[in-house]
């Protein structure tokens, strides 16, 4: 588990996981929706629970090519 807020480093090693995982245009609907959150934490003076990277992830197995695993991003 990872104290919040993650790495600068951690932070970009998900974003590589999430944006391999998914579409050009998925990846680009995530990121929309993350600084979507930190626009809204704006609104309400709250940027530490709806800030651009005030989500989950979690990561199930070891990435590889030939064996099951998945992540989470929530």
């Amino acid at each position: 588990m990872v104290e919040e807020p993650a790495p600068a480093g951690l932070r970009e090693a998900i974003l590589a996981v999430v944006r391999a995982s998914l579409s050009a245009g998925g990846y680009d609907k995530v990121r929309d929706v993350m600084r979507l959150n930190h626009y809204l934490g704006q609104l309400v003076g709250n940027t530490m629970v709806f800030g651009e990277y005030s989500f989950n992830f979690a990561l199930f197995g070891e990435p590889s090519p030939t064996q099951p695993w998945g992540w989470q991003l929530q």
